[in-house]
């Protein structure tokens, strides 16, 4: 079977570990420990509800914590997101 035939959903977390826009990276790096995941998608609430707008990954951590001289945790999250990350549904193709 190839994989690349399989629908999205089959490679897909079910549980999503998600953080506000405005949070900051001490607050995204307890989050990503509390729940044992390797990265958290960041949201923003609009008119239309609830969208992700970002995903930060455990990789990105090292490189905000490597690229800062004096690091603090209270910095935004939000200049170091990943962004526009690419969505999909359920039943599209993995490719």
């Amino acid at each position: 079977m190839d994989i690349y035939s399989l629908p999205a959903a089959k490679f897909m977390s079910k549980k999503v570990i998600t953080a506000k826009i405005n949070s900051t990276v001490q607050s995204v790096c307890k989050s990503m420990y509390d729940n044992n995941v390797g990265s958290v998608v960041i949201v923003k609430r609009t008119n239309g509800g609830i969208v992700p707008v970002g995903i930060i990954t455990e990789r990105d951590v090292v490189k905000i914590i490597g690229s800062i001289e004096l690091f603090s945790p209270q910095v935004p999250i939000r200049p170091f997101m990943s962004s526009p990350i690419g969505h999909g549904k359920l039943r599209d193709d993995f490719i």
